[in-house]
Protein backbone atom coordinates (compact mmCIF):
# COMPACT_ATOMS: atom_id res chain seq x y z
CA UNK A 1 0.00 0.00 0.00
CA UNK A 2 1.38 3.57 -1.08
CA UNK A 3 2.25 5.70 1.84
CA UNK A 4 -0.20 8.17 1.32
CA UNK A 5 -3.25 5.82 1.56
CA UNK A 6 -1.40 4.54 4.84
CA UNK A 7 -1.23 7.96 6.33
CA UNK A 8 -4.83 8.84 4.72
CA UNK A 9 -6.07 5.22 6.73
CA UNK A 10 -3.93 6.45 9.83
CA UNK A 11 -6.27 9.24 10.31
CA UNK A 12 -9.36 7.56 9.46
CA UNK A 13 -8.57 5.23 12.10
CA UNK A 14 -7.55 7.86 14.62
CA UNK A 15 -10.54 9.77 13.47
CA UNK A 16 -13.27 7.08 14.52
CA UNK A 17 -11.09 6.49 17.63
CA UNK A 18 -11.52 9.97 18.94
CA UNK A 19 -14.55 10.19 18.05
CA UNK A 20 -15.75 6.77 20.17
CA UNK A 21 -13.66 7.78 23.03
CA UNK A 22 -13.45 10.90 24.53
CA UNK A 23 -9.97 12.19 25.11
CA UNK A 24 -8.12 14.98 26.96
CA UNK A 25 -5.33 15.41 24.22
CA UNK A 26 -4.12 14.81 20.96
CA UNK A 27 -1.41 13.72 19.25
CA UNK A 28 1.08 13.31 16.32
CA UNK A 29 2.17 9.88 14.59
CA UNK A 30 4.52 11.67 12.27
CA UNK A 31 8.35 11.76 12.21
CA UNK A 32 7.51 15.46 12.65
CA UNK A 33 7.65 17.29 15.78
CA UNK A 34 4.84 19.48 16.70
CA UNK A 35 5.32 23.31 15.71
CA UNK A 36 2.29 23.93 17.95
CA UNK A 37 0.62 22.72 20.65
CA UNK A 38 -3.24 24.09 21.17
CA UNK A 39 -4.84 24.12 24.40
CA UNK A 40 -8.36 24.46 25.10
CA UNK A 41 -9.40 25.45 28.46
CA UNK A 42 -13.27 25.16 27.10
CA UNK A 43 -15.28 24.58 24.26
CA UNK A 44 -14.68 28.17 23.19
CA UNK A 45 -11.32 29.17 23.67
CA UNK A 46 -8.08 27.95 21.51
CA UNK A 47 -4.82 28.94 22.40
CA UNK A 48 -1.98 27.82 20.33
CA UNK A 49 2.02 28.06 21.55
CA UNK A 50 4.88 27.46 19.07
CA UNK A 51 6.03 24.33 20.91
CA UNK A 52 10.38 25.56 20.09
CA UNK A 53 8.91 28.33 22.34
CA UNK A 54 8.65 25.94 25.42
CA UNK A 55 11.62 26.69 28.32
CA UNK A 56 10.46 23.73 30.38
CA UNK A 57 7.94 22.21 32.15
CA UNK A 58 7.27 20.46 35.86
CA UNK A 59 5.01 17.74 36.76
CA UNK A 60 4.02 17.92 40.26
CA UNK A 61 2.62 14.54 40.46
CA UNK A 62 2.03 12.19 43.82
CA UNK A 63 2.28 8.38 43.88
CA UNK A 64 -0.72 7.96 43.25
CA UNK A 65 -2.35 6.98 40.10
CA UNK A 66 -6.07 9.26 40.06
CA UNK A 67 -4.50 11.68 42.93
CA UNK A 68 -4.41 15.07 41.69
CA UNK A 69 -1.43 16.14 39.34
CA UNK A 70 -0.17 19.76 37.51
CA UNK A 71 2.05 20.11 34.73
CA UNK A 72 3.37 23.39 34.58
CA UNK A 73 4.75 24.29 30.97
CA UNK A 74 6.57 27.48 30.88
CA UNK A 75 6.69 29.34 27.51
CA UNK A 76 8.65 32.57 26.62
CA UNK A 77 5.06 34.48 26.84
CA UNK A 78 2.98 32.33 29.35
CA UNK A 79 2.64 30.08 31.77
CA UNK A 80 0.22 27.22 31.10
CA UNK A 81 -1.27 25.04 33.93
CA UNK A 82 -2.57 21.75 33.63
CA UNK A 83 -4.51 20.44 36.63
CA UNK A 84 -5.67 16.73 36.15
CA UNK A 85 -4.87 12.70 37.08
CA UNK A 86 -2.45 10.35 34.82
CA UNK A 87 -0.82 13.46 33.60
CA UNK A 88 2.84 11.62 32.96
CA UNK A 89 1.98 10.51 29.44
CA UNK A 90 1.20 14.65 28.62
CA UNK A 91 4.61 14.93 29.39
CA UNK A 92 6.11 11.95 27.77
CA UNK A 93 4.19 13.56 24.56
CA UNK A 94 6.16 16.91 25.26
CA UNK A 95 9.24 15.07 25.36
CA UNK A 96 8.67 13.05 22.16
CA UNK A 97 7.74 16.71 20.21
CA UNK A 98 4.31 14.85 19.63
CA UNK A 99 1.53 16.87 21.86
CA UNK A 100 -0.94 18.67 19.41
CA UNK A 101 -3.53 19.59 21.70
CA UNK A 102 -4.91 19.81 24.89
CA UNK A 103 -8.09 19.84 26.12
CA UNK A 104 -10.40 20.08 29.55
CA UNK A 105 -12.93 17.80 30.13
CA UNK A 106 -16.03 17.35 32.93
CA UNK A 107 -15.18 15.45 35.31
CA UNK A 108 -18.03 13.05 34.63
CA UNK A 109 -15.49 11.69 32.06
CA UNK A 110 -12.15 10.75 34.33
CA UNK A 111 -13.55 7.19 34.76
CA UNK A 112 -14.55 6.33 31.07
CA UNK A 113 -10.53 7.67 30.28
CA UNK A 114 -9.20 4.75 31.87
CA UNK A 115 -5.60 4.79 32.17
CA UNK A 116 -5.76 7.78 29.83
CA UNK A 117 -4.35 11.37 31.01
CA UNK A 118 -7.49 13.11 32.67
CA UNK A 119 -7.44 16.98 32.35
CA UNK A 120 -9.59 19.00 34.42
CA UNK A 121 -8.71 22.57 34.10
CA UNK A 122 -6.21 24.70 32.14
CA UNK A 123 -5.34 27.90 33.30
CA UNK A 124 -2.98 30.16 30.71
CA UNK A 125 -1.44 32.88 32.71
CA UNK A 126 0.46 35.66 30.42
CA UNK A 127 3.59 36.82 31.19
CA UNK A 128 4.73 40.55 31.09
CA UNK A 129 1.49 42.75 29.68
CA UNK A 130 -1.87 41.76 30.40
CA UNK A 131 -3.72 40.28 27.96
CA UNK A 132 -6.06 42.82 25.95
Amino acid sequence: MPLREQIAEKKREEAKQQAETPSCHRRTYSNHPVTFIEFQPDAHTRMGFPAHQLCHYTLDASGEADAPQRLTLAFHTADVVITGARLSELADRLCEQQLASVNALDAHFAAALGSNPWVAKITIKFLGKPKA
